[in-house]
């Protein structure tokens, strides 16, 4: 009698754990990343290199494992805790120096810095500091800041302003806007009747129009190529504080025909 073969065994199967991913603890209180630890099913072990437990006082300076990595859920971070621990101060408006000496009163160091423009900002003071003000830091915990400085023409749009449905206006605008997309910067040809030109704001002159302190440099760089480039007439640089950010108005002086400009209204202005 034929015997039935023996039922094949079933390998054995692992349960899959599930596993969570680590989030960034460093620089946190060690009460937050307890209970940040704690919301994803995570345990935390702290030390502070003498002692360790639980829970102790400071602010987190280290993590294991690192921000990013995976561990099963329920798992451990081991944390260490820096129990000495500073204010970062204030440090918008500051220049860099003062901000460099407030940051060694406070036993922090000066961490990465960059310089950009900042509209309304005041050039070569200090803005943005990271982590912001207020926060608490291990003794010699890097701050990073942001210094404001002056705007360069490759940071604006230039609108260049010629009478409408005149040849040699444009051919001005044209060859403005030549010289200032070489240089970097995008330029748009603006053509307006010559009404446009008269008024409360009229250009009495060729003229550069920014808007802010700061942007002065920019505007000295753009009438700086102008004057290097044949053929056009000197360019004045003039503040209007009602034209818009990060946009700098050339505008071309018409000539004038007959026996005077054409009058506009008191409330019409350029840009």
């Amino acid at each position: 009698m034929r015997q039935s073969a023996p039922p094949l065994e079933s390998p054995d199967v692992k349960a899959v754990e599930p596993q969570v991913t680590v989030p960034r603890l460093v620089e946190l209180s060690s009460a937050e990343a307890r209970t940040t630890a704690e919301a994803l099913g995570l345990m935390v072990e702290m030390t502070d290199g003498t002692i360790g437990g639980p829970a102790l006082e400071g602010v987190v300076v280290s993590q294991t494992p690192s921000e990013r990595e995976t561990i099963a859920a329920g798992g451990t971070i081991h944390l260490t805790i820096a129990s000495l621990t500073a204010t970062v101060p204030t440090l918008t408006g500051l220049t860099l120096t003062t901000a460099l000496k407030e940051l060694s009163n406070q036993r922090l160091t000066l961490g990465k810095t960059e310089s950009r423009y900042v509209p309304d900002g005041k050039v070569d003071t200090v803005f943005a500091p990271v982590p912001p003000p207020g926060a608490r830091l291990a003794f010699g915990a890097a701050v990073s800041v942001t210094v404001a400085r002056a705007a360069p023409l490759s940071d604006f749009k230039v609108g260049i302003y010629h009478v409408e449905n005149d040849a040699k206006s444009k051919a001005t605008a044209e060859r403005i806007r030549g010289v200032v997309r070489r240089a970097g910067s995008e330029a748009d040809l603006l053509p307006r009747p010559p009404e446009f030109f008269v008024g409360r704001l009229a250009a009495t002159r060729n003229e550069i129009r920014y808007g802010e302190a700061q942007e002065l440099g920019a505007a000295r760089e753009l009438q700086s190529l102008l004057e290097k480039a044949d053929d056009l007439s000197p360019f004045a640089p003039r503040v209007v504080r009602t034209r818009s950010q990060q946009f700098i108005s050339v505008f071309i002086l018409p000539e004038t025909k007959g026996p005077g400009p054409v009058q506009k209204s008191p409330g019409a202005t350029g840009n």
